[in-house]
This record gives structure tokens, sequence and C-alpha cells, in this order.
């Protein structure tokens, strides 16, 4: 038997037990007493937990105890498990980067060898290519535990804020075109923020936060930035082109529609966003017009000048 099958055994023997000897498994599985150290060594690394205890009745204890409840999936939903982990290893960094090969070794551990072989074999006919991140943010997971915990927190964030540090309390994260980004509020003003993490120098939990919110009054005040913040309406003509382009890249503030034969792009933004909306129309080259309003217009058409111009 393998030591990967011998192992998934072992996960389902010890799964109604809270107390085991070193005999038990040698017993049951007809292995040495040096080959159930290293297993036992290994159930640990697989991430059972257990603590050895001395004398005449000691033994190992599992600890936080839990029925482990085998499932059991077929060979299509075996490939979908190990195709998404293949495709989120592949971004440029997650807030769980380090258990992804942990993972994949467990899950490995867990299948047939039928199973192992056509894992491996999707592993090899498919490949990603993503483009390279613009940077790795050094806490990305720090961000993920305070929104779970709804903590708040003081960072320093020099590109947005200078040298002063802020407090906030995490919201969400989003991820867009190598970057991760966090909605937060600033305790101080109550203002809503999406700032780059990035960017982040300095974070540290605040042991007596004078204001802490709950996740429903989070929600509340992200509806309300949404509602206020995007005051500037904006109207783009789309060809069918763009309006697949605007699929694989836009904001919740951008909408499509069928207008006659054409799409039409309307949303809303803000002034402080004005140089990225023309940058992001830019993007859709000849298939797009844009209508309204005329600021935004005159700005697009005095880029396009600009870039026109570099080469007369």
């Amino acid at each position: 038997m393998k030591k990967s099958e011998r192992l998934n055994l072992e996960l389902a023997f010890l799964s109604d037990k809270v107390v085991f000897q070193l005999q038990d498994l040698m017993t049951t599985f007809d292995i040495s007493k040096r080959t159930a150290l290293r297993d036992v060594a290994a159930l640990e690394e697989l991430g059972l937990p257990l603590y050895s205890e001395v004398g005449p009745g000691g033994g190992y204890k599992i600890t936080q105890h839990r029925s482990m409840i085998p499932i059991y999936f077929n060979n299509q939903e075996v490939s979908a498990i190990f195709f998404a982990l293949k495709a989120l290893k592949n971004l440029s960094s997650t807030p769980f980067s380090q258990s992804y090969p942990r993972i994949t070794d467990k899950l490995m551990a867990s299948l047939s060898p039928s199973q192992q072989a056509t894992v491996r074999m999707m592993q090899g006919a498919v490949h990603y290519y993503t483009g390279a991140s613009i940077s790795h943010p050094q806490f990305l997971n720090d961000f993920l535990t305070i929104i779970l915990e709804t903590r708040p927190t003081e960072i320093l964030c020099p590109a947005r804020w200078g040298a002063k540090p802020v407090e906030i309390q995490a919201f969400e994260l989003l991820y867009r075109n190598g970057i991760w980004f966090c909605e937060a509020v600033l305790l101080s003003s109550k203002e809503w923020v999406t700032l780059r993490i990035d960017q982040v120098e300095a974070f540290k939990l605040i042991k007596e936060p004078p204001t802490v919110f709950d996740r429903s009054q989070l929600h509340k005040l992200k509806q309300h930035y949404e509602k206020t913040h995007h005051d500037i309406a904006f109207y783009c003509l789309l060809t069918q082109k763009g309006a697949e382009k605007f699929e694989k890249n836009h904001y919740p503030n951008m909408h499509l529609r069928m207008l006659g034969e054409q799409y039409e792009l309307y949303g809303g933004y803000n002034k402080d966003e004005y140089e990225y909306m023309i940058e992001y129309l830019l993007s859709f080259g000849a298939e797009v017009k844009v209508q309204s309003p005329p600021a935004l217009q005159q700005g697009y058409i005095a880029k396009l000048k600009m870039l026109v111009s570099n080469y007369e």
C-alpha cells in the first residue's frame, strides 16, 4: 500500500477517536514502530491536531476533535477542484499563497491512483498565462484577518495620506488587473475609501478602538457612498467589440445596455476620477464614442490629439 493511501485510511481510522496508541496504528495497518512514528508526524503535517502524553497510560490525544466525514468526488469534480486551485495559485498573490501547495498535497494524498493520474494529466494539459504583478502587498493576509474579525487598524499609506497614520476599518478586498485593493471607512471622518494594499507601509492593530462598525453598518456606509460619490453621469456608445471589452474589464459604477443596434455604456463617476475615466475609455480604441458630459468628451478628444501629436 502506498503511503498516501495509508495516511488517508489512518485519518478515517482516527476520525472517531480522542486518544490512540502507537500500537493501534502498528496493529491495524501492519506497520513497524518506525513507520508508525513517521505516519504520526505526517498526519500532524496534514492538519490532524494532536499531542503526545508520556507515562504508563500515555499515547496521543487528538485536540479540537471533530468527526471527519469522508466526502467522495467523481473524476470530473476532482478535476474541477484542482483546476480551481491551479487558477488561484497563478494569481500574482493571494492571502493564502503559502497554503496552496499544502492543500494540493493533502487532496492528492486522498485520491486513488487513477484519480491522481487524471489530475496530473489535466495539470499538464492546462496552462495559465497572466500578466506580471505590479507589486506584492506585504499586509494582504493581515487585511483579510481584520475583515473577518471586524477589527479597526492603524495604517501608514504615504501615497494616499502622507506620513501621518490613519485609522480604518476594512470591509472588502478587491482584485483587479494584478492589484489588490481594500474598501474601508476612515474612523476619523467616516469617509469611505478604496486603497491599494501594496502602498501600505505599516500596519498596527488598535487595542482600544474609538468606534467599531459591524458588517451591516459597513454595508450601509458603502451603499451610501455608491449613491452619492459617483454623481457625474456619463454616456458612451460602444460597438459589439467594445461591449466585449467592457465585459472583460469594468467597475461597479459602469453599466451596459442596448440602444438600437449599438450598446450604451453609462454610469457615474466622481470629479477625482476624471483622469482615470479618460484613460479607461482610451482602452476601447475605435470601439467607443464619448457622448457626455461635455467635459469628459473634451478631455477625451484632447488626449487623442496629444497622442496624435507624438507622430507629427
